[in-house]
């Protein structure tokens, strides 16, 4: 038996990756996601979009953009100018007081576990975590 469908308060967020954000793989799969009810986001690896890719989202009015492994600077305006929420992934403490200053509204923490993707000075995720939250209160931080 399948359990119940959780109320959007209890849902995730689905959030295809759009890595380097190819047009035409964005091409095909935005248009999908716009026709979901519920939030939807898309990842990209900070360092690899051209702006117009970022751009090419925001058109189909996602909930969030996340951002994981470079410089958001170019794209956090954009996308808060476009009303939507961004998510600033981040491998160590520098990175957590930019995505603040950036004012990202939800900042990630990723520890090395998940491959240390990124992470110069790294550190696990469960300390890293606890010190990530306290550094960027009152933002949320997970």
């Amino acid at each position: 038996m399948r359990s119940p469908r959780p109320s959007r308060a209890e849902a995730g967020l689905g959030s295809p990756g759009a890595g380097g954000g190819h047009p035409e793989l964005l091409a095909r799969e935005l248009p999908i996601l716009a026709d979901v009810e519920e939030p939807w986001g898309v990842g990209f690896q900070t360092w690899a979009p051209e702006p117009r890719a970022v751009d090419q989202v925001l058109e189909h009015r996602p909930a969030a953009v996340i951002f994981s492994f470079g410089d958001p600077s170019p794209f956090v305006d954009r996308v808060h100018e476009a009303g939507v929420a961004v998510l600033l992934q981040v491998t160590d403490l520098e990175e957590a007081g930019q995505a603040m200053d950036l004012g990202a509204d939800l900042i990630v923490a990723q520890g090395t576990e998940s491959g240390g993707h990124g992470a110069r000075h790294g550190r696990s995720t469960l300390p890293f975590v606890l010190v990530v939250v306290d550094l960027v209160a009152p933002a949320p931080g997970l």
